[in-house]
């Protein structure tokens, strides 16, 4: 809402300084949604920009290695992993495995309908199923 009373007021011409006083924020965030308004008009005011962080490269790298264990590996001594076992052996957070299996439809605790598969290029393989799939069921 805030946007778009930004836009509105730069619209009838008022300057960032008397945008920011009339709105309560700050000059800043005034400047910024009317210059990204007048760059990308409606889009740009809808959603935010992304903001920076830790890479996709490195969940991609590690949801592949949870891949491959979950999918070729069984852990010492046990019938299947557990996400405390997987990320014990894998040195990330419980939660971070969990989302993973969720995401690519993995579940290793159901034994008798999970199989262990010996193709190297399975978690390839899986990770394009997986998208396709989420595509046509309106899923992102």
């Amino acid at each position: 809402m805030q946007r778009a009373r930004i836009v509105l007021a730069a619209a009838s011409g008022k300057r960032n300084d008397e945008i920011a006083r009339e709105l309560g924020c700050t000059r800043r965030t005034a400047g910024t949604w009317r210059k990204r308004f007048s760059e990308q008009r409606l889009e740009g005011i809808v959603k935010d920009a992304p903001r920076s962080g830790r890479g996709p490269h490195v969940r991609q790298h590690v949801e592949a290695e949870i891949i491959r264990k979950t999918t070729q590996e069984t852990p010492p001594q046990a019938t299947h992993w557990s996400t405390r076992t997987m990320a014990e052996a894998l040195g990330v957070s419980r939660s971070t495995v969990h989302r993973v299996w969720r995401d690519n439809g993995l579940q290793p605790h159901r034994v008798k309908t999970f199989k262990i598969s010996h193709d190297p290029h399975f978690a390839e393989k899986l990770v394009d199923v997986v998208k396709i799939s989420g595509r046509d069921s309106g899923q992102s």
